[in-house]
């Protein structure tokens, strides 16, 4: 009978053993639990933080981008827009203008490095153009009579030179617009670059273009930055992830 009452014993000891190892390993796992997610809610914090300054710099930016688009409310003259300052569709045969002109090219420069984000510039197949002037460069290059393609370069060393365009060809001798391209969108690396298909007999091709200011992409930049922080948010975890600690549990 003691032989049973000793065994008894001593399993009831072993039980008590296991679960006071059962109970340690327990306090550990709640500890690293607690652990992490304390630096959860640090990272959560943190991002809260980001947020907040993305959203505070986006309204900023936007502030001063509505103060700097006040400047497309100016009207321009007949005149002054074909020197190519804003966007011109009125007659454009040879009577009218030329291409551009290195004086033209001044006035648009002078304009865009205050501010000016529409301009229009005109060029003829047979006559390469390259100028730089106050940082902005406009490139064209000749066509040759057997071209299909239009190219149009910018680069503004003042600001972003990325832009977009409306492409039109235009007959020299009647001005007659023989083909026209909406919202051509410029890319390239160091230079942007945007191009339109050589539509005969036109001669001349114009371009009115939407340049895109530093501020603008600022804003774009932001928003995709916001948007990516906030994704950290929107996470799903499985059921046990969020028993370790990760996003919300409520079960």
């Amino acid at each position: 009978m003691k032989q049973l009452r000793d065994n008894e014993l001593k399993t009831v000891e072993e039980e008590k053993e296991g679960l006071e190892e059962e109970k340690k390993e327990l306090e550990e796992e709640i500890a690293n639990l607690e652990e992490k997610n304390d630096e959860l809610e640090d990272r959560v914090e943190s991002k809260n933080l980001t947020i907040e300054t993305l959203r505070k710099s986006l309204s900023q930016v936007e502030s001063e981008l509505k103060e700097e688009r006040t400047y497309e409310e100016v009207l321009f003259t007949n005149s002054e827009r074909l020197q190519g300052l804003g966007f011109y569709f009125g007659k454009d045969d040879a009577e009218t203008r030329q291409s551009l002109s290195s004086e033209s090219h001044s006035t648009i420069a002078k304009h865009v490095k205050n501010g000016l984000r529409q301009i229009n510039v005109k060029f003829h197949f047979q006559s390469s153009y390259d100028n730089t002037i106050n940082g902005l460069r406009i490139r064209s290059p000749k066509q040759g009579e057997d071209g299909s393609i239009w190219y149009l370069y910018i680069t503004n060393s003042n600001g972003s030179s990325k832009f977009r365009a409306i492409a039109e060809n235009i007959d020299p001798e009647t001005g007659k617009v023989t083909s026209k391209t909406d919202e051509i969108y410029s890319s390239g690396e160091n230079e942007q670059c945007v191009t339109t298909p050589f539509v005969g007999p036109a001669g001349y091709i114009r371009w009115n273009i939407q340049l895109f200011a530093r501020l603008e992409n600022a804003v774009s930049n932001l928003q995709s930055e916001l948007k990516e922080t906030k994704t950290f948010s929107t996470v799903s975890f499985s059921n046990s992830n969020s028993l370790k600690g990760l996003g919300f549990y409520f079960g």
